[in-house]
């Protein structure tokens, strides 16, 4: 199965910029949204096979935006994207049904990874 869509959530447009144009390089189809509206008007273009989504972003909560990605693209995996470590948030996060989660900053190498351990069906805490 090929797993090369990515759709990236952050209201950071450096960032998702910066994020985006690094991972076109290593051969992902990258799209970008900056609100939760754009995020859904997203997937109806093509389904991810990742999402990466920040908690803070204009629109609907982070915990409805979830549920609406969960409900259009249920083979989608979602990664959360966030500056937060509050331990309560993640496993609030986790239960909600987001597959993984990953503190910014990060390294690029820890993208692919959290990409290629969902592709493959890896359960995150198979490989912490």
């Amino acid at each position: 199965m090929i797993c090369d869509k990515v759709l990236l959530i952050d209201d950071e447009q450096d960032f998702t910029a910066t994020l985006a144009e690094r991972l076109k390089l290593r051969g992902y189809d990258v799209n970008v949204a900056c609100s939760s509206e754009e995020a859904l008007a997203s997937i109806k273009e093509g389904i991810p096979n990742v999402i990466f989504m920040d908690l803070q972003i204009p629109g609907l909560s982070s915990t409805d935006l979830l549920l609406a990605l969960q409900k259009a693209t249920p083979n989608s995996r979602i990664i959360i994207l966030t500056g937060n470590a509050d331990e309560a948030i993640k496993k609030k996060a986790l239960e909600q049904g987001a597959y993984d989660f990953i503190l910014k900053p990060f390294k690029i190498k820890e993208i692919i990874s959290k990409i290629v351990d969902a592709c493959e069906g890896r359960h995150p805490t198979q490989t912490e």
